[in-house]
Order: structure tokens, then C-alpha cells, then sequence
């Protein structure tokens, strides 16, 4: 074995895997949030779009594979202000 420290190893290892699979931006389909690829931070009023209805991304999410390393952050409407 190498004098590298392991996280050394590691990142080298990790990047042997990106390099092969690719790290991707997930694509959303439609205006509905996917639960497995999106992460709702915030809501805001909207009465002109139906409930849920993605009008924000606010951090762009990334996949290696099946795999969601980082999903995408959004801001989805709702119809009134006490909900």
C-alpha cells in the first residue's frame, strides 16, 4: 500500500468513478417537484399556478448514476398566505 494518507486514497478512488460515470445535472420533467430528485426550501404565494408548481431553482442538483448526490433545491407555489 501507498504512504497516502486514506482520504487521499479515497478521493483518488472517487475519482476514478466520476471520471467513468460522469456526474450529471438532474433534469426536471414538468413543473411538479420529484421527491427523488428535489428538495423544497421554501413556498411562496402564487394564486395564478396550482399548488406545488416549481417557480424557483435555486441550486442547480447533480446525479453519478442512480445515484442523487445533490438534489435540486426549489421554491414551489401555494395558494394563499395561512396555509
Amino acid at each position: 500500500m501507498s504512504d497516502a494518507p486514506q482520504s487521499y486514497i479515497l478521493n483518488l478512488e472517487e475519482r476514478d468513478r466520476i471520471q467513468e460515470e460522469q456526474v450529471i445535472q438532474v433534469k426536471l420533467k414538468g413543473t411538479q417537484p420529484d421527491f427523488n430528485l428535489c428538495r423544497v426550501v421554501d413556498r411562496e404565494v402564487r394564486a395564478d399556478l396550482p399548488e406545488q408548481t416549481i417557480t424557483k431553482i435555486l441550486r442547480q442538483g447533480f446525479h453519478l448514476g442512480k445515484k442523487v448526490l445533490r438534489p435540486t433545491e426549489v421554491i414551489t407555489s401555494k395558494s394563499n398566505a395561512t396555509e
